[in-house]
């Protein structure tokens, strides 16, 4: 059993008191260790807490782990291959994996800038599809008619008692039509 936590010296006593001490069961040599230890011996993720201790970090965690286990392998990419390999960008589950729980010998910097290649392809994914649904929207707007109004004298001079400001006497190209 691996014991961890936040140490602090005790106010009463000179001895160290631990701070909502943590523990994992250590894996024996028939346990495969990557799947049974989430907190010791990697960088571990610390999601905010949902409310209340039963959906705490640690258990986040445990869902998470045991959610891209069971997606191994049946993750879709949505991105074409050829632009991955051009960007140099990592594929999608393999990005989700490292995201939330990154192999060993990462940056601790890269981590904490969100600039791992993982965390760089899911930024670009996210920016890519918001791009691509702003595009579609543009696209759709420019299809539509606008609506055509008559103008008449009665018309013009209704606009400019409403109008803020007062337009000038002689007329513009805008109220001869």
């Amino acid at each position: 059993m691996a014991v961890y936590g936040k140490v602090e010296p005790s106010r009463s006593t000179s001895n160290m008191k631990m701070i909502q001490p943590q523990w994992e069961l250590l894996p024996d040599e028939s346990d495969d260790a990557e799947t049974r230890l989430l907190e010791v011996g990697r960088i571990t993720p610390v999601y905010e807490s949902l409310g209340g201790s039963r959906l705490a970090s640690r258990w986040q965690r445990k869902v998470i782990f045991n959610l891209l286990d069971s997606v191994r392998g049946a993750v879709p990419e949505c991105l074409p291959k050829e632009m991955l390999a051009r960007l140099d960008l990592p594929d999608r589950e393999s990005s989700l994996r490292e995201v939330h729980f990154p192999p060993e010998g990462t940056p601790f910097a890269q981590l904490q800038a969100s600039a791992t290649p993982a965390h760089r392809r899911l930024i670009f994914e996210e920016l890519f599809f918001l791009e691509l649904g702003l595009e579609l929207k543009r696209r759709r707007m420019r299809e539509r008619h606008g609506i055509a109004f008559a103008t008449s004298d009665t018309v013009r001079e209704a606009i400019r008692e409403v109008l803020p400001f007062h337009p000038p006497p002689r007329r513009s190209a805008l109220w001869a039509r």
